[in-house]
């Protein structure tokens, strides 16, 4: 079979506009390299501009820190955290580390905010830890639900807080500090299983003693004792709270309850 070939013939005008094409797109990607170029070494002498003025400029020296929710009674160091930003500069301040370092050796915060206020403050904003109970030795010693115990230490009991008594070491050592005694979080794990079971909607808690830690017991209103020991304390509330609604039982009449045996011992008061 005989082939064809076809030929195109390409005048001069033709190969002269390829030509100039070609020429064209090499003097865009001049034209575009000179730009890009252009740009970047504006854009750099912005950044080394701003870069002389935010971060190097006395303007931006942080001068004030405004704290809130400080108390003067507490062994939260508040120099320190002046000594961290003052006469820094704002922006290179490290809040998220300042805040970390305040937290892990000041346990009585319980959280601490911080925020830049432009252009020369820092704001702390301080969330203290509240009391849960009061340890009695002496003295009355504030403690909170994670077993910190805090500076407000006072010669006389709080109404409002129970006691807890018979811790068996040196409270006065522990001020400001965590405490991993087990005596306490016995006493707090059961303090939180009162709080859950809803008894105290309907009594008042006075006290609890940990003198012995197995054989834990709690005071309600009317000194009446509850003998709970050292396990099983959400049963052994709900056990009580029966016993507590019982119609034919006269509270006042009872001197103790020992809820530590399958069937719950009642011990009467003594009557003349």
């Amino acid at each position: 079979m005989a082939r064809f070939r076809f030929r195109v013939k390409v005048g001069k005008g033709a190969r002269k506009r390829y030509a100039n094409t070609g020429k064209s797109s090499t003097r865009r990607y001049k034209r575009t390299a000179l730009l890009l170029i252009l740009f970047l070494v504006i854009a750099g002498a912005i950044f080394l501009s701003f870069y002389g003025l935010y971060i190097k400029s006395s303007y931006f020296v942080v001068e004030n820190v405004i704290i809130v929710g400080r108390e003067s009674n507490s062994r939260v160091d508040y120099n320190k955290l002046e000594r961290m930003t003052v006469d820094k500069n704002i922006f290179k301040l490290n809040l998220k580390d300042i805040r970390n370092y305040m937290l892990k050796n000041y346990p009585e915060l319980f959280d601490l905010r911080l925020t830049r206020a432009f252009p020369d403050s820092i704001v702390a904003v301080i969330t203290l830890r509240k009391p849960v109970a009061q340890l009695y030795q002496i003295r009355y010693y504030p403690i909170d639900k994670d077993g910190v115990i805090l500076s407000q230490v006072k010669d006389y009991p709080n109404e409002k807080l129970p006691i807890i008594s018979g811790a068996p070491f040196d409270l006065s050592g522990h001020v400001g500090k965590a405490t991993d005694s087990r005596y306490i979080k016995k006493a707090l794990l059961l303090l939180k299983e009162l709080q859950s079971s809803g008894l105290l909607e309907e009594h008042k808690l006075v006290e609890i003693n940990i003198s012995n830690i197995r054989n834990i017991i709690f005071f309600l209103e009317d000194n009446l004792e509850i003998k709970i020991g050292y396990e099983d304390y959400a049963l052994r509330l709900e056990n009580l709270k029966k016993i507590l609604e019982d119609p034919k039982l006269n509270p006042a009449d009872i001197r103790y309850i020992d809820l530590r045996f399958k069937e719950p011992v009642i011990g009467p008061k003594w009557k003349r």
